[in-house]
């Protein structure tokens, strides 16, 4: 994976670049399908409105709609993530998919949840994850990853406040 973290202006940007074994529909299926969410980030969900798709995040006791900003099968989805936006976009390479992930949020983000820093490691996480999934490999340990990837981003921008 390689792996990029600037700081402009008020935002971090997070960007990670990967290739895959599976094809661009596989890949679209796993990243922007429901029946895809369910198998890395069950939290979430597409809702198809009357006038727009919406990304809906829920568990327990909170429920989050956001608004999806581009939806372009087998290419491109990109979404509202409570104050960033993430972009997936997918390219077919000779073998397999190259998948782009793109976070762009703002230094001042977070809530009682959150923070740049943790929400950061948090997407490296979901996209290791998706790395194995796509590559046929076994889903690793979200506690380990978690720990490796929230010390990743410590070095790079400290505890993102």
């Amino acid at each position: 994976m390689k792996i990029n973290i600037a700081s402009k202006d008020q935002f971090y940007n997070l960007s990670i670049q990967y290739e895959v074994d599976e094809n661009v529909d596989e890949v679209w299926q796993l990243i922007a399908t429901n029946s895809g969410f369910a198998k890395w980030f069950p939290e979430l969900k597409i809702e198809d409105r009357a006038d727009q798709k919406v990304l809906v995040f829920e568990m327990a006791d909170f429920r989050e709609e956001m608004t999806v900003r581009s939806y372009s099968p087998q290419r491109q989805i990109a979404y509202d993530w409570a104050g960033a936006t993430i972009t997936f976009t997918i390219e077919e390479i000779a073998r397999g998919s190259q998948l782009v992930f793109e976070e762009r949020i703002p230094k001042h983000f977070g809530n009682e949840f959150s923070t740049p820093s943790k929400d950061m490691a948090g997407w490296l996480v979901q996209n290791e994850c998706l790395s194995h999934l796509l590559n046929g490999e076994k889903l690793p340990e979200v506690k380990k990853l978690q720990q490796k990837w929230e010390s990743y981003v410590q070095s790079h921008i400290g505890d993102g406040n």
